[in-house]
């Protein structure tokens, strides 16, 4: 998430922020520091990543995990097992890499 991503949800709630050069000049009453609005705002974002790859996973695990037919492993049961890795890890991988910088 960029800065001026999220200086404008901030605008959006009507937040109000100050960008201060002077740390030791500073009153919460007026606002939030933009340093600790930024660090908040990607914690929030980490956070939710860490929420969307955790049910991705869980998915691919139900898949991987799909049971046997009456008759035994049939060809679907190996396609479910197979999609769930094929096709969930790129998306996890995906949410994952959105934390490096």
């Amino acid at each position: 998430m960029t800065k001026d991503e999220i200086l404008e949800m901030a605008k959006q709630v009507n937040m109000r922020y100050r960008e201060i050069e002077d740390e030791f000049y500073s009153s919460y009453a007026d606002g939030v520091y933009l340093d600790e609005l930024i660090a908040f705002a990607k914690l929030v974002a980490a956070k939710e990543r860490d929420a969307c790859a955790k049910a991705c996973e869980k998915i691919r695990n139900e898949m991987n995990n799909w049971p046997d037919a009456w008759e035994g492993t049939t060809a679907e049961t190996k396609f479910v097992r197979m999609i769930g890795e094929t096709v969930s890890q790129p998306f996890i991988d995906a949410i994952r890499d959105r934390d490096q910088p």
